[in-house]
C-alpha cells in the first residue's frame, strides 16, 4: 500500500499569542468554502461523475440498507451529512472529513478517487473513501483501498457507532440488483453493472471497532483479511492524572534530561509557551510556523508546506477551516520572542492528532521537539475536553516513543469481499514483502552512498 509518513518527519513533495476558545461547536464545519468549491461544480459537465457509480441494495443486505458511489463532486453536495456522520463516527478520523479530504485529493490526485456513501432507512451511516491503489509491486493488479496518505495518515472511515455491524455488513453483500437510495435524486445514475468495491485495502487500529468488526463479519461470511504488514506507533491516555504521568509514565531519567535541557535553554534567553486555539490567533501562529520550517532541513529539501504555493494555500485552507470550527491548536515555544518550536495538532471529538511539526535549526541541542510535545502533554491532560492523543508517527520513533508510552496497533491488510481463491493471497503476500525488502535495499544503498560521498 501508499506509504506513509508521520507529522514528526518531512512531507514529500507533490509532483505533513495567548490561549483562546474555540469558536464553534462540533457542526461548525458542515459547509466551509473548500467543500462549497467543489459543490459549485458538482452539477456541472459529466465528466465530472463517476462512469461506473451506482446505488446497490440487495435483499441480503440488512434490512433498510442501501449504498452508493460518487464522484467527489457530487458526494461534496453532502457535505453537511457527512460532517454530521463526523461527529457519530465510531472512531475519530478528522482527515476524513470532507473540509480536509476534498482539497486533499484535489491536491494529490490519487487514482480513481471516490466516496462510497451507506446509508440505512435514508440515514447516513458510512463513508469510505475509495481509490485505486496496489500491493508491492501491483503484480496483483490495482485493488479498491480506503484513501489515506501522508497529510492524513489514518486509514479509519466514518461508521455510526450505532450502525457498526449493519453498515459493515452492507460491504460484504453481493449486489443482486439495483435500486436507488433516493428516487428523486438529482444524482442517479443510470441502473447498470455495480461499482462496488470486491474488495477493501486497508488501513486501520487492529483493537480498533472497524476493524474487527471487517473481521467479524468476514468471519460469518467464511472470508478472513490477508494481513500484508503491522507495526505500533506512540499514542497519549489523556485521562490520566498529570502528576501520575509526570511521576510513573515519564521515564524519570527522560524526565530530568528535558528539564535540564530547559534550564539549559533558558540561559539563553526568557522561555515562553504558547497556546492558540482561536481563528485569529492561530492564522498568525500558522504564517510563523511555515516560515519557521522553510528555514529547517525539510526547507533545504524543499518538503516544507511553504516550499510550494499549493502545497502552501492547501495547509492554510485546512488550518483555517478547522480552526474556525474549534477543532486545531498550534503550540509554540519562545526564547526572547524568537519562535524555536511549534507543533500544529488537530482535535476531533475528544481525540488529538499531532500532525506537523518544525524547531529551529539553531536551538537543535535543547531537544526542542520532545520539548514541546511535553508542553502539548501537560496541556492536554489538565484539559477533560481530550480524552487521547494520537501521534502519527512512524514506529519506534526516537523522540516521542520515549514520552508517549501507550501503542496503537496499525495493520494492512486486504479484506476479500467475494470469494478468493488461496494462490491470490499468496501472490499478494510475497509481492507485497518483496516491495518491502526492495525499499529496505535501497535505503541501506542510499545512506551507504552518502556515507561514501561524504569523506574527505
Amino acid at each position: 500500500m501508499s506509504a506513509v509518513n508521520s507529522p514528526m518527519r518531512d512531507f514529500p513533495s507533490h509532483g505533513k499569542s495567548g490561549q483562546g476558545e474555540p469558536e464553534h461547536g462540533p457542526h461548525a464545519l458542515e459547509r466551509g468554502p473548500i467543500a462549497a468549491r467543489f459543490e459549485s461544480i458538482a452539477g456541472g459537465a459529466p465528466g465530472h461523475r463517476i462512469t461506473d457509480a451506482d446505488t446497490v441494495r440487495t435483499d441480503r443486505a440488512p434490512s433498510g440498507m442501501c449504498a452508493e458511489i460518487l464522484s467527489l463532486p457530487d458526494a461534496a453536495r453532502h457535505a453537511p451529512e457527512w460532517n454530521d456522520l463526523a461527529t457519530r463516527s465510531v472512531e475519530q478520523n478528522p482527515f476524513a472529513r470532507p473540509d480536509f479530504l476534498l482539497p486533499v485529493a484535489d491536491y494529490l490526485r490519487p487514482k480513481n478517487p471516490r466516496i462510497l456513501f451507506i446509508r440505512r432507512n435514508g440515514r447516513l451511516t458510512g463513508m469510505l473513501p475509495l481509490v485505486n491503489d496496489t500491493v508491492g509491486f501491483g503484480i496483483c493488479g490495482p485493488k479498491d483501498a480506503l484513501f489515506f496518505h501522508q497529510y492524513g495518515p489514518v486509514g479509519a472511515p466514518l461508521i455510526d457507532r450505532d450502525h457498526v455491524d449493519a453498515t459493515v455488513s452492507a460491504l460484504f453483500t453481493p449486489p443482486e440488483r439495483t435500486v436507488p437510495c433516493d428516487p428523486d435524486s438529482a444524482t442517479r445514475l443510470p441502473e447498470r453493472k455495480t461499482g462496488a468495491p470486491r474488495g477493501l485495502l486497508v488501513h486501520l487500529d487492529r483493537n480498533g471497532p472497524i476493524y474487527l468488526a471487517l473481521e467479524r463479519i468476514a468471519a460469518q461470511s467464511g472470508l478472513s483479511p490477508i494481513i500484508l504488514s503491522q507495526f505500533e506507533r506512540a499514542s497519549l491516555d489523556a485521562t490520566q492524572e498529570r502528576d501520575h504521568f509526570l511521576r510513573h509514565v515519564l521515564v524519570r531519567k527522560k524526565r530530568k534530561d528535558l528539564s535540564r535541557l530547559l534550564r539549559r535553554l533558558a540561559e539563553q534567553g526568557k522561555v515562553c509557551i504558547h497556546v492558540h486555539r482561536n481563528s485569529a490567533a492561530i492564522a498568525c501562529a500558522l504564517e510563523r510556523f511555515m516560515a519557521l520550517e522553510v528555514r529547517s532541513w525539510k526547507g533545504q529539501q524543499e518538503t516544507a508546506l511553504g516550499s510550494e504555493t499549493a502545497r502552501m494555500q492547501l495547509a492554510h485552507g485546512i488550518v483555517t477551516e478547522f480552526a474556525a470550527a474549534g477543532h486545531a491548536r498550534i503550540d509554540e515555544i519562545t526564547v526572547d520572542g524568537i519562535l524555536v518550536a511549534s507543533l500544529i495538532s488537530f482535535i476531533d471529538c475528544g481525540r488529538l492528532f499531532t500532525w506537523k511539526i518544525a524547531h529551529h535549526k539553531d536551538f537543535a541541542r535543547f531537544s526542542l521537539g520532545s520539548q514541546i510535545v511535553l508542553a502539548l502533554t501537560k496541556s492536554i491532560l489538565d484539559d477533560p475536553s481530550v480524552r487521547s492523543a494520537d501521534s502519527l508517527a512512524t514506529p519506534n520513533h526516537p523522540m516521542i516513543d520515549h514520552i508517549w508510552r501507550e501503542r496503537i496497533s496499525i495493520v494492512n491488510a486486504y479484506f476479500p469481499l467475494r470469494r478468493t481463491g488461496p494462490l491470490a493471497a499468496a501472490c499478494m503476500r510475497a509481492d507485497d514483502r518483496m516491495h518491502q525488502v526492495a525499499r529496505r535495499t535501497a535505503k541501506r544503498l542510499l545512506a551507504s552512498a552518502k556515507s561514501y560521498l561524504r569523506k574527505p
